[in-house]
This record gives structure tokens, sequence and C-alpha cells, in this order.
């Protein structure tokens, strides 16, 4: 269950430079329904997350300057990479539109609390959930907090498009490296091949899920999810190297394909 992305890094137009690699570079949620497990009961979920994301490389501070791989790239310097990791999700129906969670994989481990504002099994028009979770960036090594809102409805009893809307804040550590190709070009590389160095910062992300639930019984306890998640990085702030050049991620993908089963202890 590994979150750790890499990224290629390079001008545009140019030949590679590095490899950045992210740990810890997980998804804020997994795509879901609103829909609440029902009091004593249990649910799951696990869903196969591939990312896709791209990114730009900022350099340090002043204050102490020093060489690095990218201070002769002029054009700039971008880079885009695609991994892929699985995430699962556990629930318990704690009380009537009440529901306790634990998250697991992707790098990340922790638990919700999501409470159903509207439900359908209440005759509402659509469901709707508020939901709280709080947990530990594995590969990041740094706490992690989410907030944000569930919403879905059903169609026919067979289809369940849904959208997710969240806030997030985690810890992530990056890492660069230079390619061999560099390395093995003198004059070119120099000292470069020797500049390598880690990064651990604080990203606070907004993210929005959507996508559609297939049941595939008919007492809608199970289910096939197929959507995306795109992210946009809103702050991006160092914790261990303020004057090293970092990676900032422009923007991120995340499609998701997954099964959802609940209502187990009815």
């Amino acid at each position: 269950m590994s979150a750790a992305c890499s990224i290629a890094l390079g001008a545009r137009g140019a030949p590679l430079i590095a490899v950045a690699t992210l740990l810890g570079c997980n998804s804020a949620m997994n795509i879901r329904t609103a829909d609440l497990p029902r009091k004593g009961t249990f649910s799951g979920e696990a869903v196969y997350v591939a990312h896709y994301g791209q990114a730009t490389v900022e350099a340090g501070g002043e204050e102490e300057p020093r060489p690095h791989l990218f201070e002769n790239t002029d054009q700039g310097v971008y880079g885009e990479g695609l991994t892929s990791f699985w995430s699962v999700e556990g629930h318990y129906g704690l009380a009537d539109r009440v529901e306790l969670g634990a998250f697991f994989g992707a790098g990340k481990l922790g638990g919700e609390l999501r409470i159903g504002a509207l439900d359908e099994d209440d005759k509402d028009f659509m469901s709707l959930a508020a939901s709280y979770g709080f947990g530990w960036n594995i590969l990041g090594n740094g706490p992690m907090a989410r907030v944000g809102v569930d919403l879905s409805r059903r169609i026919g009893g067979v289809f369940v498009p849904f959208a997710n809307v969240y806030l997030s804040r985690s810890v992530v550590e990056e890492s660069f490296s230079t390619t061999r190709s560099l390395c093995a070009a003198p004059p070119a590389a120099g000292p470069l091949c020797f500049d390598t160095f880690s990064e651990r910062y604080v990203e606070t992300r907004l993210s929005f899920g959507a996508g559609v639930a297939f049941a595939i019984t008919s007492g809608r306890d199970a289910f096939f999810i197929l959507g995306v998640e795109p992210y946009l990085p809103l702050s991006h702030e160092s914790s261990s190297c303020k004057d090293c050049p970092h990676l900032r991620q422009e923007w991120g993908l995340y499609p998701m394909l997954g099964f959802y089963a609940g209502q187990f202890g009815k």
C-alpha cells in the first residue's frame, strides 16, 4: 500500500534533471456516497487509487544560498508522475445518522466521525453527511486531518451519483535525486550528482470527489464505485529546510475504482 509518488523533473523542452519522491502523497478521502450504516451494523469499502499530478520546483530562500539541482534552469522546472495504491475504510453505525469510521492504506491511518444531516432512508430527497477525520500520515511521518461533506442521490435503486468536498491538512516528505544520465555526462553534472536532499512540509489541500455507485444486490448492500478526486493544494509550508528548493504541486487527480459492502450485523 505504497503512497510514494515519483515525479520526473526537467526544464521544458530539456532532458530529465532529477526525480522527486513524495512520501505520503495520499488522497484526502475515498470517494463515497453519503449513506451511513444503520445503527449497530458495519460497512466497509476498498478502493484502488491511481494518482497523476503536476508540479513545479521553487527556489529556496536567500539567507544561505547553496548550489542545487535546478539553479541553471532558467526555463523553469516542472514535473509529472503517476502511481497507484489501495485505500480501505470501515464504518460502524453508532446511532441513527451517526457513524464511527477508520481508514487505512496509502500511507495513512486514522479515524473519523460522520453525521448524517439528510437521509434518503428517512424519506429525505437526498443523503448528506458531514465528516471530521484525524490520523497519522505514516510515510510523511506526521499528523493529518480532514473535514468535509458527502452527498448522494439514489436513482431507480441501481445508480447512486455522489459528490464529495473536503479540506485537508497533512505532513508530506519529499526527496530529490539526480538521474544517472545527468551524473554520467560531465562537465554539466559536476557536483550536482551529490546534491540530494529531503524536506518535510505541511500541505493544505482542497479536494473534490465525484462518481457513481452501481448496486449489485437488490438490498443496496453492495456497490461497485467509480469516480475521480481532483485536488488543489492551497498552501505549502516547509517544516525542515526553508532554504532548500522544494516541489510545489500545482494540481493532481486520483481516479478511483472500488467496492462497498454494508449492513453487516443487522
